[in-house]
């Protein structure tokens, strides 16, 4: 139980960490381009290392970062890679499976993440205004209970959210990790190359 509990909680830190950050743009030939501009393609966007991150020691708590391209370009979230496989692949295959995994999670991480920020933030308000009035022996006034009643809630509601995600979202590692692993086979097969064709 508490293996799971662990790794569900990295995994609902990866989904607000992943939530901002920005996606990598495929520019590929068409299959029937010269051989060459397909190789350079193939040259510029193939996979040289998948990034591992393993935090304890337990199943449940081991995620694949991220896959590197040739292009030194990081591949956070396995949807970026659809332009660059044809939907029948096993990649586009393993995403859906992996995005239908994680739709209650994209959702619950938001909320939880923004009234997190906007608890801390009332909370960080109310402690500043609270420490003056101190200072000059005053009561506080409206604004820091304000602060106060508000930030106390925004912060249940952000651990509530984050407990329903530990609860509800499955484990999509095992997807994204088949993702990044079939993309290379896949790639050739999107740019008409098979493994003789596709050079070093």
């Amino acid at each position: 139980m508490e293996t799971r509990v662990a790794g569900a909680a990295m995994r609902g830190l990866v989904f607000l960490m992943l939530a901002g950050c920005s996606h990598v743009t495929f520019e590929l030939p068409e299959a029937g381009a010269p051989r060459d501009v397909r190789e350079k393609a193939y040259a510029e966007y193939r996979p040289v290392h998948v990034q591992g991150v393993k935090q304890l020691d337990a199943p449940k708590v081991k995620w694949i970062r991220s896959l590197q391209l040739a292009n030194g370009e990081e591949v956070l979230e396995p949807e970026d890679l659809l332009p660059a496989v044809t939907p029948d692949s096993v990649t586009a295959q393993t995403v859906a499976t992996y995005q239908q995994k994680n739709r209650a999670g994209r959702v619950l991480a938001p909320i939880s993440g923004w009234t997190g920020v906007g608890g801390v933030t009332a909370l960080t308000w109310f402690l500043a205004v609270s420490a003056t009035h101190r200072g000059n022996g005053d009561a506080l006034d409206t604004s820091a209970r304000v602060a106060l009643w508000t930030g106390l809630p925004l912060l249940g509601v952000a651990l509530v959210s984050l407990i329903v995600a530990f609860i509800v979202v499955p484990d999509s590692e095992p997807e994204r990790a088949a993702a990044f692993t079939s993309f290379d086979a896949d790639l050739r097969t999107r740019l008409a190359l098979d493994p003789a064709e596709a050079p070093p």
